[in-house]
């Protein structure tokens, strides 16, 4: 059980309140029975919002989309927020109300809109992690007397306390920040609590009560951006609760799902929902009378971006998602609950409370240098040239032979101040003594350098969270840009010990997409199919069709995952060289 958490408020735990409300599924009366329903999942990110239709097989019939700047101009954001000074970013909850409203309407006037919308089964979906909206006395009242005639953004406009969210690359809630980590006794108990040392884009709930705190009494509620859709799909006047997964992105939720801490705040944020295919209701009239949804479509509780994410890969514990863009992300699902500064350690989102008392959880690691620092080798030793860039790194295999390996120069590269490993900056070598280098003996060894850095560091940190797999993936799923170079994956699978996919979801929908997976498995266990995993409800619809695990790009190269462990010690031993200049 986590530890109450001890703050600056003086917080207790919260211990009172039920940790998983449900929902009772509505008495399944389906107008359909062939197999032609619809599972909808949405995408709130910080620049637009998307949407996805998958059938019975989760193959994805409809998409579409808007973007914020472009299609709500009014609203004068730039990729999506409105940047002040002090590091405040915000967005306004407005704007996401009239793109959901403007979403729908353009759904709805396409020529099988009607059709695609009146087939929905269960919805569900993701927004951007961390933002917060606060909800006002009035909400509940406002929210079961919506008129289906109006548009619902003019209508919640007196539901709100805050017209704004706080957003994820919010930087102004230092103070709050550190003041939590000393109370409760720095960066590693606070991981250790809570999945992730205190990071200022962790809901910004704490300045309000300090800056505004008038603001901060008056309201009765408060949403993550995700519970804050799941709310207004009910739109049934109750304020719904959070999903555990995107409540992990808060610093207030325990490790193991069994306390939040705070009496007064606690209140404000209820309880939290841990059941992944609960239903938090039905579709509400105003969606039903406005755009034609049938009224048993379910609402399946909308979690977080990434989260979402990896529900959309299906992923058995121990596989791993490596996102490879201008920065580097890992996801991963595990059994083995291991916190660290370093990462994000957060609840699985299609966890399962049943007898067995089975729980996971999803694994974050987020770098900020990912291909600036490729593209800046590539540039200095390539000639620009990615080919030429993969015939260098080819021209340097994996180390083999005991030899090779002891021999092996290492390298850093952090072009920007890095988040992993924490105080890295700058360009560094050395050799194979851990001796400082200007240059490696062979100045060409640069690209296949960095690409055994970068690597070596996801392998670090991740084979802590693979103890179950033996300190490897079963298998690496790679999106984002560098994902298309069969090289820099080839590399990846050698050093990481695991063979490596493209998926067959396209990474730019994949949000949507595992909120389409989300509402199917929720509709799936209405329909009294009992103790069904996510993972093999997926796996039975897919099987007719739908989709799958993806292409196989490479198998590690034989012999490079044993050789690359004899490196590791070294390259922990430079690396916090590096950190501590």
């Amino acid at each position: 059980m986590a530890a109450p958490l001890a703050t600056p408020m003086g917080w207790d735990p919260h211990a009172n309140e039920p940790l998983s409300p449900s929902f009772p599924f509505p008495t399944p009366t389906m107008r359909r029975t062939d197999g032609s329903n619809l599972f909808l999942g949405l995408d709130l990110s910080t620049q637009a919002l998307k949407a996805s239709f998958t059938d019975e097989r989760l193959k994805v019939v409809a998409e579409f989309s808007l973007r914020f700047d472009e299609d709500l101009p009014h609203f004068g954001t730039t990729s999506g927020v409105h940047v002040q000074g002090g590091g405040v970013v915000e967005s306004p909850v407005a704007m996401w109300l009239e793109a959901v409203d403007l979403l729908f309407s353009r759904i709805y006037s396409t020529p099988s809109g009607k059709q695609l919308l009146a087939q929905v089964a269960a919805i569900s979906g993701a927004a951007q992690q961390h933002a917060s909206v606060f909800w006002a006395n009035s909400a509940t009242s406002i929210l079961k007397n919506l008129d289906s005639k109006l548009p619902i953004a003019k209508q919640l406009e007196d539901a709100l306390s805050s017209p704004v969210s706080p957003n994820w690359q919010d930087s102004s809630t230092t103070q709050e920040c550190r003041d939590m980590e000393a109370c409760i006794g720095g960066a590693e108990e606070m991981a250790r609590s809570t999945g992730s040392r205190a990071h200022e884009r962790f809901t910004g709930i704490l300045k309000l009560r300090r800056t505004q705190p008038a603001l901060y009494e008056k309201t009765a509620r408060i949403s993550l951006a995700s519970s804050f859709l799941t709310t207004i799909f009910c739109a049934d006047g109750e304020i719904k609760p959070m999903e555990e997964s995107d409540a992990c992105g808060m610093n207030l939720w325990g490790d193991s799902g069994d306390g939040l801490a705070a009496s007064a705040l606690s209140q404000k944020l209820g309880p939290i929902v841990q059941d992944g295919s609960a239903s938090a209701g039905p579709i509400g009239s105003w969606w039903c009378d406005r755009f034609g949804m049938d009224p048993t479509c379910l609402v399946s509780h909308f979690t977080g971006d990434n989260p979402a994410t990896l529900l959309s890969f299906s992923l058995l514990s121990g596989d791993v998602i490596v996102s490879l863009g201008t920065s580097d992300t890992i996801l991963l699902s595990t059994t083995t609950y291991a916190p660290s500064p370093d990462s994000h350690t957060f609840a699985y989102p299609a966890n399962y409370p049943n007898a067995l008392g089975k729980r996971s959880y999803m694994a974050m690691l987020c770098y900020k240098n990912g291909s600036l620092p490729r593209e800046a080798v590539r540039d200095q030793y390539a000639g620009g040239a990615w080919s030429q860039f993969d015939r260098l790194v080819e021209e340097f295999p994996s180390p083999k032979p005991p030899s090779e390996v002891s021999q092996r120069e290492l390298g850093f590269w952090f072009l920007k101040p890095e988040i992993i490993p924490h105080n890295g900056y700058g360009t560094h070598r050395f050799n194979a003594s851990a001796g400082v280098l200007t240059e490696f003996k062979d100045p060409l060894f640069n690209c296949r350098a960095i690409l055994e850095s970068q690597f070596l560091s996801f392998r670090v940190r991740s084979s802590k969270m693979l103890t179950a797999t033996g300190g490897k993936p079963h298998a690496i799923y790679a999106v984002g840009g560098a994902s298309s170079n069969g090289t820099i994956l080839q590399a990846l699978a050698s050093v990481m010990g695991a063979p490596v996919y493209r998926p067959s979801t396209s990474s730019s929908t994949s949000c949507s997409i595992g909120g389409c997976m989300k509402a199917f498995w929720c509709w799936k266990r209405a329909q009294g199919k009992g103790d069904l995993y996510f993972e093999d409800a997926v796996k039975e619809a897919q099987r007719g069709g739908g989709g799958g695990e993806g292409t196989k790009v490479c198998d590690p190269e034989e012999g490079a995952f044993g050789a690359y462990a004899g490196m590791v010690e070294r390259f922990t031993e430079c690396e916090e060289m590096v950190c501590a200049v």
